[in-house]
């Protein structure tokens, strides 16, 4: 699975990769490596300024391999 520029727009628009990738973009994960580098996928996440409109960041552990969120309490849902 491609994370970088190339992955495909239903990918890069899920909400799986939103998550996993919210404020990754300006994390530098290793010494040498742009700001937004997967070490796992060896590349770097195409999109980098991901914004949440319905969930917020409860909860991330130091190396982020926890994450937890909530749904925001100030946003209106239009039904």
């Amino acid at each position: 699975m491609r994370v970088s520029e190339d992955a495909s727009p239903s990918l890069a628009e899920s909400l799986l990769y939103k998550l996993s990738y919210y404020r990754f973009g300006g994390m530098q994960s290793e010494f040498g490596k742009p700001a937004g580098y997967d070490r796992v996928r060896q590349e770097v996440v195409g999109k980098k300024d991901i914004e949440l409109k319905y969930l917020e960041e409860a909860y991330t552990t130091e190396r982020w391999l926890v994450r937890i969120y909530k749904v925001k309490k100030d946003v209106g849902l239009q039904l």
